[in-house]
């Protein structure tokens, strides 16, 4: 699948996840995590959002991990969604 498919197929508001990009927030619903190496610009390009998982660079398998973690915490209300002035 390529990920344009993907990001076709996802549900809504969904974004990928990119290293130095904006804390993940409550509004995301899904969480595409590239391979070893980075998403090329031009997938960054189709992407409708940019969300990062952690101020390092994750390994894949981690990094799918961390989002699993982090979308479930937000809708189980175990954790907040950082305010404007921690993103």
């Amino acid at each position: 699948m390529t990920l344009d498919q993907a990001l076709a197929t996802a549900p809504t508001p969904s974004a990928l996840a990119e290293p130095g990009a904006p804390a993940v927030t409550p509004s995301t619903s899904t969480i595409l995590v590239g391979p070893e190496g980075g998403f090329s610009d031009e997938e960054l390009g189709l992407a409708p959002d940019l969300v990062g998982l952690a101020d390092s660079i994750l390994r894949t398998e981690t990094a799918a991990v961390a989002a699993g973690v982090l979308l479930s915490s937000f809708r189980s209300g175990m954790i907040a969604a950082p305010s404007r002035t921690e993103v």
